[in-house]
């Protein structure tokens, strides 16, 4: 039986994407009597999650790059994890306009992104990721290394990556932090989100939202489900703190923990780790 549960999680998955199609068009009635018809359709939206409503994580996000990262009109941003552009939507409501690359492995997500956000807005560039994932997209033709040894290697004054690595496991996690690096420029400043173990968080232990299972005695990383181990991956603090530092990344202290833990002092969901290429 364990074999086949992957199978039936992709299976799961798909339906899910087509019952979302189906109730599209109520969805598209709804943004125009809302009058927000440029918003991407729901089965585009879900995949960035919904729980935050139409304004939730791209413009909270928008705050962070301001305050927390000190975003300028001339600075240049790479969005990895862009999904259909919920941040980039964000952006363009606050008036910014510098140069962004959007990257996502979901074709359908930058197809919809490339034909009306960079319309409107001619500095946002979205490209298509086409990185082979077994759960995320079975159809990809290219692993990271090979998709990233293509990418354009112009440099970036700023890196985002929101609920990207809370998918990812630890070869492919690294692969990423290594190719932040490279594109950073010096000095540069990257924002990423995870979800953190550490000794507070174990001590919150029944008040944190998802119960993570160790992957392994002994492992770097936990997991929500061990037999879907990317739909949710948390990582041990010390092995990030050290990871960052093997790729020449800085963690700028502190980390901002989430509310998934339980913390009542939370600045968003999941954890925001801010580094520097040293």
């Amino acid at each position: 039986m364990p074999s086949i549960m992957p199978t039936l999680a992709r299976l799961y998955r798909q339906a899910r994407y087509v019952a979302y199609w189906a109730i599209e068009p109520f969805d598209a009635l709804f943004r125009r009597l809302n009058r927000i018809p440029h918003y991407p359709p729901i089965p585009l939206r879900r995949h960035v999650g919904l729980l935050g409503g139409f304004d939730g994580v791209g413009f909270e996000f928008v705050t962070y790059l301001k305050l927390l990262m000190g975003m300028k009109p001339s600075d240049s941003l790479l969005d990895l994890g862009c999904g259909c552009g919920m941040l980039e939507l964000a952006l363009e409501s606050a008036g910014w306009r510098g140069r962004l690359v959007g990257v996502d492995i979901h074709a359908p997500s930058i197809g919809w992104a490339q034909r009306t956000l960079s319309k409107r807005v001619p500095s946002f560039q979205f490209i298509h990721s086409d990185i082979y994932n077994q759960d995320y997209w079975p159809s990809g033709q290219l692993t990271a290394d090979q998709w990233f040894s293509q990418f354009s290697s112009h440099r970036f004054e700023l890196v985002i990556a929101i609920s990207l690595f809370s998918l990812m496991l630890p070869v492919e996690l690294e692969l990423y932090l290594r190719e932040i690096a490279q594109r950073l420029e010096a000095g540069g400043r990257g924002l990423l989100t995870f979800f953190i173990l550490n000794e507070q968080q174990a001590q919150l232990g029944s008040r944190n939202t998802i119960a993570f299972l160790p992957a392994a005695p002994g492992s770097v990383y936990s997991v929500r489900r061990l037999n879907a181990p990317t739909a949710a991956v948390a990582y041990h603090e010390d092995y990030l703190r050290q990871v960052f530092e093997r790729h020449q990344l800085r963690l700028v202290d502190p980390i901002r923990y989430g509310t998934w833990t339980g913390r009542e002092d939370g600045l968003s969901y999941q954890d925001i780790v801010i580094v520097t290429k040293v």
